[in-house]
């Protein structure tokens, strides 16, 4: 999965965990996205170190 496509299943992440969870968050909007973000490029790159990736 490239860095672009990390960043954007990061972001598609984080409006549906806000989506699913509404309510008094202190984080905010921005900062779930942001989670989102980090915990997809985090995902993407460990998934690369144990070799598993969108390409086989």
């Amino acid at each position: 999965m490239s860095f672009i496509w990390m960043i954007i299943v990061g972001l598609v992440a984080g409006l549906l965990a806000r989506a699913i969870k509404p309510g008094s968050d202190p984080m905010g909007w921005i900062m779930t996205i942001v989670l989102g973000i980090v915990g997809a490029l985090l995902g993407g790159f460990l998934a690369g170190l144990i070799g598993i990736n969108a390409d086989g």
